[in-house]
């Protein structure tokens, strides 16, 4: 099977997407196929023509949503504009879809926790493509004079965590997000400002 955002208006695609969401609430252990089924109107015999196992569903919800992730964030960094131009865009593009979808980084977070395997290492192989991306983009503000001397790696992890901290917060239901900004949108352009303003050439 294929990963990457499923087909819209499918049966797998609403399999998918309820499994989701049904995973990121309540966990693996706390799910069946049965839920699933329940959940998007279908048979469970239908959840089984789609998807060999609850987890194989859940490998490839948690796959597809890193996947989406990293698609987003690839593709406004390696868009057109200056560095800082190309920031912006991806923390607006990032926070705009954890933000609409806010069930996405619960279940990133809960792919961490609920299985062993090689699961994890593919959602830190996704997360690791995004930094390196920032990173490269760092390195061309420094060599464009918009930014100071700065280790790029450093300074793209630095962003990642910053943008990723108040949206950790918002999925588990933290309070944090609300001294910032009342969106995920809001709370990434904050956070943005904070990381241009320290990396900006005096």
């Amino acid at each position: 099977m294929t990963t990457g955002q499923p087909e819209r208006g499918t049966a797998r695609d609403r399999i998918l997407l309820a499994a989701r969401e049904l995973f990121a609430e309540r966990g693996y252990e706390s799910v069946s196929i049965t839920d699933i089924a329940a959940e998007t109107g279908t048979a469970p015999s239908l959840v089984y023509y789609h998807f060999k196992d609850k987890h194989e569903l859940f490998e490839m919800a948690v796959i597809d949503a890193a996947t989406l992730l990293e698609r987003s964030a690839l593709e406004a960094l390696e868009g057109t504009g200056t560095p800082t131009e190309r920031i912006l865009g991806f923390v607006e593009a990032y926070s705009g879809l954890l933000g609409s979808h806010p069930h996405v980084m619960r279940l990133l977070i809960r792919s961490m926790s609920d299985l062993q395997g090689h699961l994890p290492q593919q959602v830190l192989e996704r997360t690791s493509a995004i930094v390196r991306r920032l990173a490269e983009t760092v390195a061309q503000g420094v060599d464009a004079g918009e930014f100071r001397d700065v280790p790029s790696l450093q300074a793209a992890g630095a962003l990642f965590a910053l943008i990723n901290t108040p949206i950790t917060a918002r999925a588990i239901g933290a309070p944090l997000v609300d001294e910032v900004g009342s969106t995920a949108e809001a709370t990434g352009a904050f956070m943005a400002e904070v990381f241009l303003r320290g990396v900006a050439a005096c």
